[in-house]
């Protein structure tokens, strides 16, 4: 899917009409240049083990998961950058693509029909 995606690409590149040579070839090379193809699920995945859930806590309950986030968060400074990290869960319908990493995204739910 994502080599057809970036064939098509390749192609309308090639065919615009308000693009200058030079900057077609830019484009290729930033085409062909994606880092990573992140397609269904991550590989990694996040470790809850640390979240209590309780049944009868709602507030409870986000509280511990809005201090989870913040830790995860705030373990990150001064660490590389982890570019296996998804921006989204699998089973969200959606699909992006992120210029830092230069990568396309297609989340399981964006895979499943009727969108696909």
């Amino acid at each position: 899917m994502i080599d057809a995606l970036t064939e098509a690409l390749k192609a309308d590149i090639k065919d615009l009409p308000w693009m200058t040579e030079a900057t077609k070839v830019k484009a290729l090379q930033k085409l062909t240049a994606f880092n990573t193809n992140k397609v269904g699920y991550p590989d990694k995945w996040k470790d809850y083990a640390t979240v209590t859930v309780s049944r009868n806590d709602y507030f409870g309950n986000r509280l511990q998961a809005i201090t989870y986030e913040r830790n995860r968060n705030l373990q990150k400074i001064g660490k590389p950058t982890d570019r296996t990290e998804w921006g989204m869960t699998p089973p969200t319908v959606n699909a992006y693509y992120n210029p830092p990493n230069n990568e396309i995204v297609f989340p399981a739910g964006i895979l499943q029909p009727p969108f696909f």
